[in-house]
């Protein structure tokens, strides 16, 4: 009984949390870590936290490279464990012959939690002839596990040139994933044939929201509302069913779920679905304990050298589930620890120059500061920038950080339920307008009496729902927003941070000085290296092939790609992407003629930031057709002009606004730059958005 009851204890985190599900996350004594690390050490310290062995380097070397050599495959093992030293020294015991994360405790790991929650109901739900009260399991205990999967496992993480490691990744991915589904299944209906139908619909939201199309879980939802009184509402519920899985699937819904749609019409609904053969099952124990954090069993086993031995989760650690303690008077829904709710996206490696604009964005949200909207033209690096100050203002929020994207939200009618699936707010009813008032409400009762920082990420093309923001705020007064959008959001109280191009080198020394010397290459790179644009070139060439090293032939192209990219980030890191097919002097002369046409070929990240032509584009395309035809002709300056020279030059239909406001308008946007003048501002564009600009005027003209 001890694996299933809940006893009072006292339990510590470790200082280490690692986060596997969803994007993966690293917290150390409950601060996030930026992983200035590469692709290889982060996929090791992963793989080493859940295979909880000691590994030889051998079988590391092939898992990670199969194609080389046990030697090469070696040497390049022992140029990434200083990384992880460096990182985490005191929680890995690094040998000669062997690595591993110390088995002690010292880490918490989320996977782990996640299985020793669901792995013993495997069999538990199955038992025969066992008392009811010995099969007893918290709600908690499965509403915390639905919790922590955010998402599945390593989601968006993957190296190249690794099969095993990938093949490794996609086993844990489906199992972790299958079992997680399965038992909340089962676990919601127990709920519901106990008559715990508030619990019952809320371990349904958690299985929809990780399996969007299980119908067994829809007909669920819809069999409770209909029991609620919400006939209408299911029935309406059913008809989104329906479209969902003909647009993901082009499958009409079960037989069993439009039979249940059938019954509901015709109000002949059972209260309880048709009996089925099941074996007993264990009851869900209620429980209003307070959640604490669990402590870590891990175990220490024997090496291995088959790359392939780890390509099956196995059960060695199947764990009874932590105890919990029990503390009367609060809510299973506020259990979620603080790590969770403080999970953001991992930044990248490449994140570099910007820790002045970091502690400015700090100090704005210290001093009573609510609404920050950073702003700034397209691949300068805005949600960046946001990720990363949240991730260091964790701690004035008790309820922690949520980042919200809207870049996929095609509609902006559609951005409360958008905030709502972050927030794990869900709408009583479906498909009417009533539902859409109630999500509102429901959302504003949420953050009424939190202390939580929201992230509403690429707001410009949702811009028109800026006024739902101000409602969040005027009635949370403990909460804070920072939006990232390429135009403010014009409401009262709004801070715009305007987030600039990385700097980079401007002087001409560099480009006409006579390197000789390794020694006057590296004082020259002395001078240059400071600069952040030039920082983030080399580490993300680095990144990609670790043989790479300024010289006196490539240091001057180096600077004048950085020049040529005005210091944007997308830019600079599409160019340094190059580096394994070009070198630096061919992706000079690329950038040269076809700047647009440089793009990162990655599979985790949007495809409207793969080329420098698409982020751009994406921009345009929110503009109106006066301001799309000011924006092309503004291609023909190469330098900044003041209002009256543009007007000598660009045609503006009689029927727009005057000239002054369409350029106020751009600038706004972020796709001009202004700048004071002796007399009059002036105006100008960064070369890659002046390149853009220049192909649709000739598109235009055409």
């Amino acid at each position: 009984q001890s694996a299933i009851q809940t006893l009072p204890t006292k339990r510590v985190m470790p200082g280490l949390q690692i986060f596997l599900f969803g994007a993966p996350q690293i917290l150390l004594d409950d601060e996030p870590i930026v992983l200035r690390i590469s692709r290889r050490a982060q996929a090791l310290l992963y793989f080493l936290a859940l295979e909880k062995k000691t590994h030889s380097r051998s079988h590391i070397a092939s898992l990670f490279w199969p194609d080389l050599s046990d030697q090469h495959a070696r040497k390049n093992l022992r140029n990434i464990v200083p990384e992880l030293r460096t990182l985490l020294g005191d929680y890995f015991i690094i040998e000669s012959d062997s690595i591993s994360l110390k088995a002690d405790g010292s880490y918490w790991l989320d996977v782990d939690e996640v299985r020793q929650t669901f792995e013993p109901s495997l069999h538990l739900l199955e038992l025969q002839n066992v008392p009811p009260a010995a099969k007893t399991i918290s709600a908690e205990k499965v509403l915390r596990g639905a919790t922590l999967y955010t998402g599945e496992f390593l989601l968006g993480f993957f190296i190249s040139d690794a099969p095993f490691y990938e093949e490794w990744v996609a086993t844990h991915r489906e199992y972790h994933h299958h079992l997680v589904v399965s038992k909340l299944s089962a676990f919601a209906m127990q709920a519901f044939e106990q008559d715990e139908h508030k619990l019952a619909a809320t371990i349904t939201r958690h299985l929809i929201r990780i399996d969007p199309l299980n119908e067994a879980g829809h007909r669920l939802q819809m069999r409770l509302l209909a029991l609620d009184g919400q006939r209408s509402y299911a029935l309406s519920y059913y008809e989104r069913i329906k479209q969902q899985l003909f647009k993901e699937l082009e499958v009409e819904p079960d037989i069993e779920t439009q039979t249940l749609a059938q019954e509901i019409r015709d109000g002949n609904l059972p209260s309880q679905p048709e009996a089925k053969e099941r074996p007993a099952r264990a009851p869900l124990a209620q429980s209003t304990s307070t959640q604490e954090r669990p402590t870590q069993e891990s175990s220490t086993q024997g090496s291995g050298e088959n790359a392939r031995a780890h390509l099956s989760p196995g059960f060695e650690n199947k764990a009874s589930p932590t105890v919990e303690s029990k503390t009367e008077g609060s809510p299973a829904a506020s259990a979620i620890p603080k790590p969770f709710a403080a999970r953001l996206p991992s930044l990248p490696a490449s994140f570099v120059g910007r820790e002045e604009e970091i502690e400015q964005l700090q100090s704005m949200l210290r001093d009573e500061g609510r609404l920050l909207t950073l702003t700034g033209p397209p691949g300068v690096g805005k949600s960046r920038l946001a990720i990363a100050t949240a991730q260091r203002v964790l701690d004035q929020f008790v309820d922690g950080a949520l980042f919200v994207p809207l870049a996929t939200v095609d509609d902006p009618t559609l951005v409360p339920m958008a905030v709502a699936s972050v927030l794990g707010v869900y709408a009583r009813s479906t498909g009417a307008e009533a539902s859409k008032t109630e999500l509102l409400e429901d959302i504003l009762r949420f953050l009424q009496n939190k202390r939580i920082l929201l992230i509403l990420d690429n707001f410009e093309h949702v811009i028109d729902q800026a006024p739902l923001v101000g409602q969040w705020l005027a009635a949370a007064p403990g909460v804070k927003v920072i939006t990232t959008s390429r135009q403010p959001l014009q409401l009262y109280g709004e801070q715009i941070f305007q987030v600039t191009p990385l700097a980079f080198p401007r002087l001409p020394f560099l480009l006409n000085k006579n390197l000789h010397s390794s020694h006057e290459v590296q004082a020259t790179f002395a001078d240059v290296a400071n600069f952040p644009a030039v920082q983030l070139f080399l580490q993300r060439a680095r990144s990609l092939l670790t043989t790479f090293s300024p010289t006196a032939e490539n240091l001057a192209d180096i600077v004048r790609i950085c020049l040529l990219c005005d210091g944007l980030p997308l830019a600079i890191e599409m160019a340094a992407g190059q580096i394994r097919r070009m070198t630096t002097a061919q992706i000079l002369s690329h950038y040269q003629q076809q700047p647009l046409q440089l793009g990162l070929q990655l599979r985790n990240i949007e495809k409207r930031q793969q080329t420098l032509l698409k982020t751009i584009e994406h921009s345009y395309q929110l503009l109106s057709s006066a301001e799309q035809q000011l924006f092309c002709q503004l291609s023909v300056f190469v330098d900044f002009v003041d209002e009256a020279t543009i007007a000598d030059v660009v045609t503006v239909e009689a029927s727009a606004p005057p000239l002054a406001e369409l350029l106020w308008q751009l600038y706004e946007k972020n796709l001009i730059l202004r700048v004071d003048g002796e007399a009059t501002p002036q105006f100008g564009m960064l070369f890659v958005i002046r390149q853009y600009a220049a192909l649709r005027l000739l598109a235009m003209e055409s």
